[in-house]
């Protein structure tokens, strides 16, 4: 999967690198719906942070999830 470069200025803020940890299913699902949006999976985590995902971009990743 090719990411998006990255925005370390986005929202008008700088961006902080931080670590995480998942299981390798959470992982391979972040990357899923990533890249149904068209996101990296910071943009991702951003995006739900700031409760910016409505309900049309989640019924999209729900919908591509279930087709695959």
């Amino acid at each position: 999967m090719t990411r998006p470069k990255a925005d370390r200025e986005g929202y008008g803020e700088k961006k902080d690198r931080v670590n995480i940890t998942l299981t390798p299913t959470a992982q391979r699902l972040l990357d899923q719906q990533a890249s149904v949006l068209g996101v990296s999976r910071s943009e991702l985590i951003e995006q739900i942070a700031r409760g910016l995902l409505g309900s049309y971009p989640q019924a999209k990743v729900l919908g591509e999830f279930c087709a695959n």
